[in-house]
C-alpha cells in the first residue's frame, strides 16, 4: 500500500511538472504564466549576469603601443588618410580619421571602435583644438559654396557617447579662417576669418550652439584689416576674462570682445584698439528694468583706453548698439543711477547732479553734458521717472530731467523748476479764417538766361546722359546739383568740391577737389547745391564761391592765390578784351583785374519785362509782399524778385535756399527796409529792391532737421520799436539784432517740440513738448515765457496734448490741441487771461 502511494505520488509529481511545462510551452495568459512563476520562484536571487570583461593587459599595451605611433593631424588634412591621424585625444579617449572616415574609440574598453561619420569621397578639413574641444570646418568642394564650410565639434567631457556633433553649414569658409581663439567661460571660440579686403569675427557658442556675427563698434576698426599684423598665433585662449553680472569682457591683443547673455542668444560685439580700465556699479532706474537689454537692477560702466589716442572712453553695458562715449570722470563715482539711454541722475551735497549725453549724428563720439541744480531749500523731495516733485514755501514745484539735460541756456538752473498751471477755461472753438497755403498770381516768364549761366541744351548729350546716370545711381535721399562749363574745348563738372573732365571716350576724369562751401538743403531729402560759378583762363581758375561769399583765384592744381570778399557770387563773365572779371552777385555787378583787384561796382540793374509773356506762379503767403507803390517781392526757392508793375521792371537776386525746408521765407517790412528771413540768415534790402547786409545766424548740432524739428519752425515775432525779431531756429529761440546784426539765444533746449512764438506787451510765449514731442511715457507739455527786458524764464507745467496757438488782442492766451496734421479744426481752445504782469490766469 505504501508502495502504491509512493509510486503514485511519483506519477502526481511528474504529471505536475509536465503541466508546467505545457504551459510555457503553449502558452497561457500573460496573468496565469505570472502566477505559475510567482509559485515556482526561488528565493533566493540568482547572481548578475557577468560583464565582459575588458582586454587583457598585454592587449591593452599592445593598442596602446599602436597609438603612439600615431601621428596628429595638422591644421589642414583630407580624410582619406591610410594612417589614422589623431583629431582629439585625452587618457581615455581618441578621434581620429581614417579611409575616409572619423572614427572614436573609448582605450581600454571594451567592443570595437565607433565610426560616427563617413565621407563618399576625400573632403579637405581644416581642425582646431584645445584641450577636450575642437572645431573640424570640411571644405565644401564647391565654387558656388565657397564662403560656407561643413563644420563639427568634438567635445570629449563625457565618459561615453558619441563626442561628434554636426554644427551644420555655416557662413564661414574654414580655408580663410585665420584664428581661433577658445574661451572656457563663457565656452565658445572666436574664429577670425579673412574676407577679400577686410577680416571678420564670429563666435560659436560652447556645445555647439549657433555662428553669431561678431559687429566691431569701435570707430578705431579698420576697414582693410590692418588688425591682421596683431595677431600672435592662429589658436589661442582667452587668458583674460572679467565676468560682471550677466556678461563677460574678454581682452586679446585686438582688444576686447564682449559677451552679454540673452533671454534668447547670446550677443558679442567687438570694440578693437581698446585696453579695459576700471568698472563702477549703475543703478538701473525701475522705469527700465523691464526693457531690452536691461533685466536686472545695475548695469556696469567700464572705462576703456583708446590705444591709439591715448584717451578714456566709457561704455554702459548690457547694451543694443554700444557706442564708446567720453567719460565723465564724476561717473565712475558711486551713487548714479540711469534713467534713461546714456542719460544719468544722482543727488549729491544739496545738488541734483546730471550727466548725459545727446546722440548727434555725425559726431564720432557724444559729448557729455553736466548740470547741476540746487535742491537744499526744496522739501519733500522725490522723484518718478524723468520728474522730480518738492515743495518751496509751501508751492508744489516741478523739475523735468529732460529740461535739466536738455538745456543749453545759460545759468538756466532755478528757471528750470516750474509750478503747474491749472487747465485754462474750455471755450468752443471759434471759425477762423484759415490761412492760404499758397497765392495764385500773374508774374513776368523770367528767360533762363537770367536765372541760370548755361543752357542745357549747350551740354554734349553723353555727358548730360553720363551725369543723368551717375545721379540715378547715387542716394535717393540726397542728391548734388552739378555745375557745368566749357574752358575752350574742355568741359567740366564741378559737383559739390569735386572738379571732374569730359572725355567723349573715357568718361569723366577727377581733376581734384576745389576749396569751395557746398549748401544742403533738407526737406524729405536733401540737396546739395555747390559755387555757382567758374572759369578757367590762361592755366588758371576763377571761382563764385557763393556760400562763402568771396571770389577765388586758384593754380591748375586748385591751390589758393588770391581771395576777395563779394555777398552770393553767381556769374563770372570777362570782358571782351579778357582783362576783366566781372561777378555778378547781391551788390550787383563788379569788375575785377585778373589779380582780383576791384575797378568798379554797379547796383544791380533790374529788367525790362513789359514785352515778356506772363505766366501764372504760385508763392507762400508767408513768401509775397506788395507794398503800398504796388511793387510785388516774390520768393521762390532760391531766388527774390521785386517786380514794379508800373516801370514794368524785375529785379532779381540769388539769396539761396532754405536750409531747413519745414519752415517757410518771410518777407517783412521793417522801418523803411525790407527783410527776406531765412532760417539762418537775414537779407536786408532797400525799399528799391537793392541788397545792403547780411544778418548770419548758423544753426547748431544737434537742431533737429528732418528727424524732429520744431512745429513752430522759423515763426517769428518782430518788436518794431527796439528793432528785435525773436525767431525760432530748431531748438533756440533766437533774438536777432536788426541794427548791429548781434544774435543771442534767449531759450535752447535740446528735444524741444516748440510751438510758434507769440509776443504780448513785453513777453514773449511759446509751448513745447519735450521728448521730440513724442509719446514717451515722462513727455509732457510746459509753457515758457521770456521778459524781453532781462531775459528771465518762467515756466508752467501745463494740460497735457495742448499747444500754444495765439494771443488775441484782448491779452487772451489760447491753446489748443495738438495735432499732426494742420487741417484739423479744434472743437475747443483752453483759454487763460494774461495779467498785467503777463502771467496766465
Amino acid at each position: 500500500m505504501n508502495r502504491k502511494l509512493w509510486i503514485g505520488g511519483t506519477v502526481g509529481l511528474f504529471l505536475g511538472v509536465i503541466l508546467i511545462i505545457g504551459y510555457f510551452t503553449w502558452g497561457r495568459t500573460n496573468d496565469r504564466l505570472n502566477d505559475v512563476l510567482r509559485a515556482v520562484q526561488p528565493t533566493v536571487t540568482p547572481p548578475p549576469t557577468p560583464t565582459p570583461s575588458g582586454p587583457a593587459p598585454a592587449e591593452l599595451e599592445k593598442r596602446l603601443s599602436e597609438i603612439r605611433d600615431w601621428k596628429i593631424a595638422e591644421r589642414r588634412f583630407t580624410t582619406d588618410s591610410r594612417e589614422p591621424l589623431i583629431l582629439l585625444h585625452n587618457d581615455k579617449q581618441i578621434v581620429y580619421i581614417q579611409n575616409n572616415q572619423i572614427r572614436y574609440e573609448v582605450v581600454g574598453g571594451s567592443g570595437f571602435q565607433n565610426i560616427p561619420l563617413s565621407f563618399p569621397s576625400a573632403r579637405t578639413g581644416y581642425v582646431w583644438r584645445d584641450g577636450k574641444t575642437a572645431y573640424i570646418g570640411l571644405s565644401t568642394g564647391s565654387e558656388s559654396n565657397r564662403k560656407q564650410g561643413d563644420w563639427y565639434e568634438i567635445n570629449l567631457t563625457a565618459a561615453a557617447g558619441n563626442p561628434l556633433k554636426r554644427l551644420g553649414e555655416l557662413q564661414l569658409a574654414p580655408e580663410e579662417v585665420q584664428a581661433v581663439r577658445f574661451s572656457n567661460k563663457p565656452l565658445g571660440a572666436l574664429f577670425l576669418e579673412k574676407k577679400a579686403d577686410s577680416y571678420q569675427e564670429f563666435w560659436i557658442n560652447g556645445q555647439g550652439k549657433g555662428q553669431f556675427f561678431v559687429n566691431d563698434y569701435s570707430i578705431m576698426k579698420d576697414p582693410k584689416g590692418k588688425q591682421l599684423g596683431a595677431i600672435s598665433a592662429d589658436q589661442a585662449v582667452f587668458d583674460r576674462v572679467h565676468e560682471y553680472n550677466n556678461l563677460f569682457v574678454m581682452e586679446d591683443e585686438r582688444g576686447l570682445l564682449v559677451y552679454q547673455n540673452g533671454q534668447l542668444s547670446p550677443s558679442i560685439f567687438r570694440l578693437s584698439g581698446y585696453k579695459l580700465g576700471q568698472a563702477q556699479s549703475i543703478t538701473v532706474d525701475e522705469s527700465l528694468r523691464s526693457q531690452p537689454p536691461y533685466s536686472g537692477s545695475n548695469a556696469i560702466l567700464l572705462s576703456i583706453m583708446n590705444v591709439q589716442e591715448g584717451s578714456l572712453k566709457g561704455i554702459l553695458l548690457p547694451a543694443n548698439s554700444p557706442t564708446p562715449f567720453s567719460l565723465a570722470p564724476k561717473l565712475m563715482e558711486e551713487g548714479w543711477t540711469l534713467v534713461g539711454g546714456l542719460s544719468f541722475v544722482r543727488m549729491k551735497e544739496g545738488l541734483l547732479q546730471t550727466i548725459s549725453y545727446p546722440m548727434n549724428e555725425g559726431i564720432e563720439y557724444p559729448e557729455q553734458h553736466e548740470a547741476a541744480v540746487p535742491v537744499a531749500d526744496i522739501s519733500k523731495l522725490t522723484r518718478s521717472g524723468m520728474v522730480v516733485q518738492g515743495e518751496k514755501e509751501g508751492v508744489k514745484q516741478y523739475l523735468s530731467l529732460n529740461d535739466v539735460m536738455n538745456t543749453r541756456s545759460e545759468a538756466a538752473g532755478p528757471a528750470l523748476w516750474m509750478r503747474m498751471l491749472q487747465p485754462g477755461r474750455m471755450v468752443k472753438a471759434e471759425k477762423q479764417d484759415t490761412a492760404s497755403k499758397e497765392i495764385f498770381m500773374k508774374f513776368p516768364q523770367i528767360p533762363s538766361s537770367v536765372t541760370d549761366a548755361l543752357n542745357d541744351d549747350a551740354i554734349p548729350e553723353g555727358l548730360r546722359n553720363a551725369l543723368k546716370q551717375r545721379d540715378y545711381l547715387g542716394s535717393g535721399d540726397i542728391a548734388s546739383t552739378h555745375v557745368v562749363r566749357k574752358s575752350g574745348d574742355e568741359w567740366h563738372v564741378l559737383t559739390d568740391e569735386r572738379m571732374e573732365q569730359w572725355d567723349g571716350v573715357q568718361g569723366l576724369k577727377e581733376l581734384g577737389r576745389l576749396p569751395v562751401k557746398t549748401h544742403c538743403t533738407t526737406s524729405n531729402y536733401v540737396i546739395c547745391t555747390t559755387a555757382a560759378d567758374f572759369a578757367k583762363v590762361d592755366g588758371f581758375w576763377y571761382v563764385a564761391d557763393t556760400y562763402h561769399n568771396r571770389i577765388l583765384k586758384l593754380d591748375d592744381r586748385f591751390g589758393m592765390i588770391e581771395q576777395v570778399n563779394f555777398p552770393m557770387p553767381t556769374k563770372l563773365f570777362f570782358t571782351d578784351d579778357g582783362k576783366l572779371l566781372n561777378v555778378e552777385g547781391l551788390q550787383g555787378v563788379a569788375s575785377y583785374t585778373m589779380l582780383l583787384e576791384q575797378v568798379s561796382l554797379q547796383p544791380a540793374a533790374p529788367i525790362t519785362v513789359d514785352k515778356l509773356p506772363k505766366e501764372e506762379i504760385a508763392a507762400s503767403p508767408e513768401g509775397f509782399y506788395e507794398d503800398s507803390n504796388r511793387m510785388q517781392w516774390v520768393f521762390q526757392s532760391n531766388r527774390l524778385y521785386v517786380y514794379d508793375p508800373n516801370k514794368q521792371t524785375v529785379l532779381t537776386h540769388f539769396t539761396g535756399a532754405m536750409t531747413n525746408m519745414a519752415g517757410t521765407a518771410k518777407i517783412i517790412p521793417y522801418s523803411n527796409k525790407v527783410l527776406l528771413v531765412l532760417d539762418d540768415r537775414i537779407h536786408v534790402f532797400d525799399i528799391k529792391g537793392h541788397w545792403l547786409k547780411e544778418i548770419s545766424f548758423p544753426r547748431t548740432q544737434p537742431d533737429g532737421i528732418y528727424v524732429s524739428t520744431p512745429k513752430g519752425e522759423n515763426t517769428y515775432a518782430l518788436d518794431h520799436e527796439l528793432g528785435m525779431l525773436y525767431l525760432i531756429q530748431g531748438f533756440r529761440l533766437l533774438r536777432i539784432d536788426l541794427n548791429d546784426g548781434e544774435v543771442t539765444p534767449l531759450f535752447w533746449q535740446l528735444n524741444a517740440n516748440m510751438s510758434k512764438v507769440q509776443m504780448d506787451r513785453g513777453k514773449l510765449y511759446l509751448t513745447f513738448q519735450t521728448a521730440n514731442g513724442y509719446d514717451a511715457p515722462d513727455a509732457h507739455n510746459e509753457m515758457v515765457i521770456c521778459d524781453i527786458k532781462t531775459g528771465r524764464l518762467t515756466r508752467f507745467k501745463i494740460s497735457e496734448g495742448f499747444t500754444l496757438d495765439r494771443i488775441t488782442k484782448v491779452h487772451e492766451l489760447i491753446l489748443i490741441p495738438q495735432s499732426d496734421f494742420s487741417s484739423i479744426v479744434p472743437a475747443s481752445w483752453m483759454v487763460y487771461k494774461l495779467n498785467e504782469q503777463g502771467m496766465p490766469e
